[in-house]
């Protein structure tokens, strides 16, 4: 699939007086970063990329390596209510998610 050409600034619709040097100074002031990777995606019709991999690879049925592949990640509920209250320590709802976690065991 063949990259999508750059804009230039006959692309773009003047807003006001001196926006096309405005453009102009900005774009010589960024640098150019360079293209890391392939110009194609993938998709459902795409050769696979791991063809000695089972499609079940990493769920919890079915052959190839399951979730414990990933090692130890503990629980994610519990994981993620305490990165709610690391951000919000009044969230009373995630509070009390954790207390019936704790309860259950």
């Amino acid at each position: 699939m063949p990259r999508a050409r750059k804009p230039t600034t006959e692309d773009l619709a003047s807003t006001g007086y001196g926006d096309k040097a405005a453009l102009l100074r900005a774009e010589a002031a960024t640098p150019e970063v360079p293209f890391v990777g392939t110009d194609e995606v993938p998709n459902l019709s795409s050769q696979s990329s791991r063809p000695n991999e089972p499609l079940t690879a990493g769920l919890a049925t079915g052959p190839g390596m399951g979730p414990e592949a990933l090692g130890p990640m503990g629980d994610p509920v519990r994981r993620t209510l305490q990165t709610i209250l690391l951000y919000n320590p009044e969230n009373h709802a995630a509070m009390r998610l954790l207390e019936m976690l704790d309860e259950m065991g």
